[in-house]
């Protein structure tokens, strides 16, 4: 990583390849996955919350429309 730029660092400019692993050390590291789990929860939650939310608003609206036709 000495050769990085600071910009580099950053992810904002172009990143020099990384030395490629292999061999017993080419595993997925246990903080990966439970980082992917909690992101994979976090995305089910939101994505049913912001469903859930939608449902209800449509069905208020429509309920509200209703009753200005009956009424």
């Amino acid at each position: 990583n000495s050769n990085w730029t600071f910009a580099a660092r950053l992810g904002i400019s172009r990143q020099p390849p990384k030395r490629t692993l292999v061999g017993q050390r080419a595993r997925i590291r246990s903080w990966h996955r439970i980082y992917s789990a909690i992101l994979l929860v976090t995305f089910v939650i939101v994505g049913g919350l912001v469903f859930a939310t939608a449902i209800n608003i449509f069905l208020f609206v429509a309920s509200f429309l209703i009753e200005q036709a009956i009424g």
